[in-house]
């Protein structure tokens, strides 16, 4: 599990594409340096604020989702804290949804075995 965990972690940031209009596109790039300064150029908008410090939070709890694994709240965690970035990332930049593709592939697993492993042990 925590293998499948790691790797959407890197998928939740590694994951970049080049295009010959906007040049080399990266949710990185969404989510640090491009909201940053996405948020100078609209003078600190309240609501783009705050989606974009909710999809920090978001991302600070995926990454611990890591070190929770044998925690009893661990299946809901890998349930909500994942629909949470998606929707936050979604709401600072909606085309995000295409490259968190494989995010959502390595999620599914995740959300197959988790439940594959609870159902042995019943």
């Amino acid at each position: 599990m925590k293998i499948l965990l790691f790797l959407m972690v890197i998928c939740s940031i590694c994951i970049n594409i080049n295009t010959d209009e906007f040049g080399r596109v990266s949710l990185y790039g969404m989510e640090f340096s491009g909201a940053a300064s996405t948020l100078e150029g609209l003078k600190y908008d309240f609501f783009y604020l705050m989606f974009w410090l909710l999809l920090l939070v978001s991302h600070v709890v995926l990454l611990s989702m890591l070190f929770l694994t044998k925690k009893t709240y661990f299946q809901q965690m890998l349930i909500w804290i994942p629909i949470a970035f998606l929707v936050f990332f979604m709401l600072v930049n909606f085309f995000s949804i295409f490259l968190l593709i494989p995010f959502i592939g390595i999620w599914l697993i995740a959300l197959i075995k988790q439940w594959i492993m609870n159902k042995n042990q019943v």
